[in-house]
């Protein structure tokens, strides 16, 4: 079922690329997404789909979207590495592509993906004050009990 819902994914990934710019690729976007988190169910450590809050200007969004992933240990908190995609590079692309973040995860570090600015989910486009996006992040991650800001 992993694999096939893996394939399913490159399938709807493909019909995105290289940008969301009409409904149909739109679609394929969402239907990649929900491909990707079926098939981390069978994952060692699946993909949590959490929303982050951002307070967005005028015809920007309300939340992050991000792909948080927290190693089955028990000594909470852990350091975390965070990620995000690029000019054509979604989040989800780092999940599946590389291995990192299961390097990651089996060496005690919890991970978590977002879209940079102007990709993907990202509430905002690009700007010349885009970081705003990040700080969203980093006060969110300040406040998980379960992960090591300080790390």
């Amino acid at each position: 079922a992993k694999d096939n819902y893996l394939k399913a994914y490159q399938y709807y990934r493909i019909a995105r690329y290289p940008t969301i710019n009409a409904d149909v690729k739109k679609k394929a976007y969402k239907k990649s997404q929900e491909m990707l988190l079926k098939a981390s169910q069978y994952f060692d450590v699946p993909i949590e789909r959490v929303e982050i809050p951002f307070e967005g200007r005028k015809g920007e969004g309300n939340k992050i979207v991000a792909y948080l992933r927290v190693p089955k240990m028990d000594n909470a908190p852990f350091p975390l590495l965070f990620t995000w995609g690029g000019i054509d590079g979604f989040k989800e692309e780092g999940l599946v592509s590389e291995n990192v973040n299961d390097s990651a995860l089996q060496n005690g570090i919890a991970t978590l993906a977002i879209d940079g600015p102007g990709v993907g989910d990202s509430p905002i486009k690009g700007s010349e004050d885009a970081e705003r996006l990040f700080g969203a992040v980093f006060d969110w991650i300040d406040k998980q009990e379960g992960l090591d800001s300080k790390e």
